[in-house]
């Protein structure tokens, strides 16, 4: 029933139907990424209307929403024990100044390293239930594979190199 309902409001949206008629797209997977994109923005416009329409929407009820139903379970192994000030101050949208305030006010859970004199170590426990942890998982996502690939790149570079010396 909720999965037709979903159907029926990307469905309805005329934009989609444009992309899918287009011949501006060179292939079949732009045109589908062009679509998904387009149908996640259909999406949000809906889900905001939802939220100011639903007084049962609390942030606690969202915030339960999003941890239990929305993340996959496995999204969490990505994450680091601890969070920087710069993550923390995305996450909240404040600046990594405010960040450090609310940890120095106790609004945090954080400490500091070297006798309170480095830097401030967040646990990322406390956030598991922020809407937008799932913005920071992917960043990470998107961090790792950018590593693994340039250490697959060097990897495969060092070993044409050891290759082409023991061949001389």
């Amino acid at each position: 029933m909720l999965k037709d309902k979903i159907q029926n409001i990307i469905g309805s949206d005329l934009q989609i139907d444009k992309i899918e008629e287009s011949s501006e797209f060179k292939s079949e997977s732009l045109k589908e990424y062009a679509s998904i994109l387009r149908a996640i923005n259909v999406l949000i416009e809906h889900e905001k209307v939802l939220k100011s329409e639903s007084p049962e929407l609390s942030e606690e009820a969202y915030k339960l929403i999003v941890t239990k139903y929305t993340i996959p379970s496995n999204a969490f192994d990505v994450l680091p024990k601890y969070l920087t000030v710069n993550e923390v101050s995305t996450l909240l949208s404040i600046t990594p100044q405010m960040v450090r305030r609310k940890c120095q006010a106790k609004e945090i859970n954080a400490y500091r390293t070297l006798n309170n004199k480095g830097k401030w170590r967040i646990p990322t426990e406390q956030f598991v239930d922020h809407p937008e942890l799932e913005t920071l998982i992917i960043n990470y996502k998107k961090r790792r594979r950018s590593t693994e690939k340039t250490v697959s790149t060097l990897d495969s570079y060092f070993t044409n190199l050891g290759t082409s010396e023991n061949n001389d």
